[in-house]
C-alpha cells in the first residue's frame, strides 16, 4: 500500500515538472514571504494611503496661489501708484491722481491756469473725479472761455513709476476728450513722460511721481498765490501794481477782439441794408427804405423779404455776441464810428496806456479814464469794461486787501470770458 502511494506522488511529480517550465535561479535564490513581513507591508501602503489626501491638499494650494499671485501682485505693485497729469492749451493745469485715477490736488501752471481754476465752485468740483473726467470738464470749461476753439490742440502729459499705467490711463484720457474736440472742430493728444522728465520741465529735481507730486501740489493752486508768497507789508503795492498791469494788458487784448468783431458784423449789416433800401420792391418812393422802416409791413415781396430775414438773422447775431440790440439811431451811430476807427491804431493806442502803467508813468485810475475815453462811443462795450475796472479803481491799504483784490481779478476776467464766449 505504502509503495503504491509513494509511486502514484512519483508519477504526479513527473507530469507537474513536464507541464511546468523550471524556476530561474534568481527566483530560486529569493526569499519566500515570512509571517513577520506582511504586516510592514500592510503598514507602509496605509501610510502612503494617509498622506495621500495631504498631498492634494498641497497640490491644490500650489495651483490656486499660481492663479492668485498675478492679481495680487498687480495691484499692490506700483503698477498701481500715483501719477502726475498736464493739461495744455493756453491754460496749463496740473493733476495729481491716486492709485485709482481719481484726483486728489490741483494746480496752475501759468495766468490762463489761474483764470480756469479762479472759481472755486468749478475747482472743487474736479477734486475726487477720475482723471478722464476732470480733463473732460477742463476741454469743456475752456471752450466756454474762449480759450478752446477751431484749430487749437490739448496736450496732455501723463508721468508715473509705471510705464503701462501712464500708457493706460494716456489712452483713457484721449477717449474722454474725443467727443469735445470733435465738436469743437479741434484736437488732442496724450504722451507718457517719466516723472524726471515731466519735473525737469516744471523746475523739479523729482525722480518718483510721489516726488513730483511733493514739489507741484505742496504750495497754493494759483500761480498768482504763489507769487504772492514774498509779499510783505512793505512791498504789497509793486506786487498789486504788477498784477493789475497783467490783467489791464490782458482787457487790452479783449477789448480789441471785441471791436474788431463788431466792426466787421456792423459791415454785414450795413451792406444787407443797403440791398433793402435799393431793392427793386422797396416800398419807398423816391429813396428806399431801410431794414427799420419796413421790417413789420406784411405786403413785401418774396424776394425783398428775404432780405428782411437775412438781417434778422444778422442782428439776432449781433445782439447774442454783444448782449446790445440794435434799432436805427444805435445802428447808424455805431457803423459810423467803427468806419471811421483804425483798429491797429486803436490797439497800438490802449497797449500804450498799459506800458506807461507799467512802468509807473501813469497811475490806475489815469489809465482806466484814458483807456475808457478811446471807446466812449460804444457805450455797451464801455460800460462793460468800466465795471472791469471798478473794483480796482483805487489802490490797496493792506498786503490782505492787496491779495483779495489779485485774486478778483482773476475772477472778474473769468466772468468776462464766459460772457463772451458762452
Amino acid at each position: 500500500m505504502k509503495r503504491r502511494m509513494k509511486n502514484y506522488f512519483k508519477a504526479l511529480e513527473d507530469e507537474l515538472d513536464e507541464a511546468l517550465p523550471p524556476l530561474s535561479e534568481k527566483l530560486r535564490s529569493a526569499p519566500l514571504p515570512s509571517a513577520e513581513q506582511q504586516p510592514a507591508q500592510r503598514r507602509a501602503q496605509n501610510r502612503r494611503r494617509r498622506w495621500l489626501p495631504v498631498l492634494s491638499t498641497a497640490a491644490a494650494a500650489f495651483l490656486l496661489l499660481a492663479v492668485s499671485l498675478p492679481m495680487l501682485l498687480l495691484h499692490s505693485s506700483p503698477e498701481r501708484g500715483e501719477s502726475v497729469v498736464e493739461f495744455q492749451l493756453n491754460p496749463v493745469i496740473y493733476l495729481a491722481t491716486d492709485p485709482d485715477d481719481r484726483v486728489t490736488a490741483l494746480s496752475s501752471g501759468n495766468e490762463d491756469g489761474d483764470i480756469l481754476l479762479s472759481d472755486p465752485a468749478f475747482s472743487a468740483s474736479l477734486l475726487g473725479t477720475t482723471a478722464s473726467e476732470a480733463v473732460k470738464s477742463l476741454a469743456l470749461c475752456s471752450e466756454e472761455l474762449g480759450y478752446l476753439s477751431a484749430g487749437k490742440t490739448i496736450r496732455l502729459t501723463v508721468a508715473s513709476d509705471s510705464a503701462a499705467q501712464a500708457e493706460r490711463l494716456a489712452d483713457d484720457l484721449n477717449r474722454s476728450l474725443s467727443s469735445v474736440t470733435a465738436e469743437a472742430d479741434a484736437s488732442a493728444y496724450a504722451v507718457v513722460q517719466t516723472p524726471a522728465e515731466l519735473g525737469s520741465q516744471t523746475g523739479s529735481s523729482a525722480e518718483t511721481a510721489k516726488e513730483l507730486i511733493e514739489h507741484i501740489f505742496s504750495l497754493p493752486v494759483l500761480l498768482i498765490e504763489r507769487e504772492a508768497l514774498g509779499v510783505t507789508e512793505e512791498n504789497f503795492l509793486e506786487y498789486y501794481l504788477n498784477a493789475f498791469s497783467a490783467y489791464a494788458s490782458r482787457l487790452v487784448a479783449q477789448t480789441y477782439g471785441v471791436m474788431a468783431e463788431k466792426k466787421a458784423l456792423l459791415n454785414l449789416i450795413e451792406d444787407c441794408n443797403e440791398r433793402i433800401k435799393n431793392h427793386e420792391d422797396n416800398p419807398g418812393l423816391l429813396i428806399g427804405r431801410d431794414y427799420w422802416a419796413i421790417a413789420d409791413r406784411t405786403d413785401l415781396s418774396p424776394d425783398l423779404l428775404r432780405e428782411t430775414e437775412q438781417m434778422d438773422a444778422l442782428l439776432a447775431r449781433y445782439r447774442t455776441a454783444f448782449d446790445q440790440t440794435l434799432d436805427s439811431a444805435s445802428f447808424y451811430l455805431l457803423h459810423g464810428w467803427y468806419s471811421l476807427l483804425n483798429l491797429e491804431r486803436q490797439q497800438e493806442r490802449m497797449e500804450d496806456l498799459v506800458e506807461r502803467l507799467s512802468s509807473r508813468l501813469i497811475g490806475i485810475s489815469e489809465m482806466i479814464d484814458s483807456f475808457l475815453s478811446t471807446i466812449t462811443a460804444d457805450e455797451t462795450l464801455e460800460s462793460k469794461i468800466s465795471d472791469c475796472f471798478a473794483p480796482f479803481s483805487s489802490l490797496p491799504e493792506t498786503k490782505e486787501q492787496c491779495l483779495n483784490d489779485a485774486r478778483t481779478m482773476c475772477e472778474r476776467y473769468r466772468e468776462w470770458l464766459s460772457a463772451r464766449y458762452s
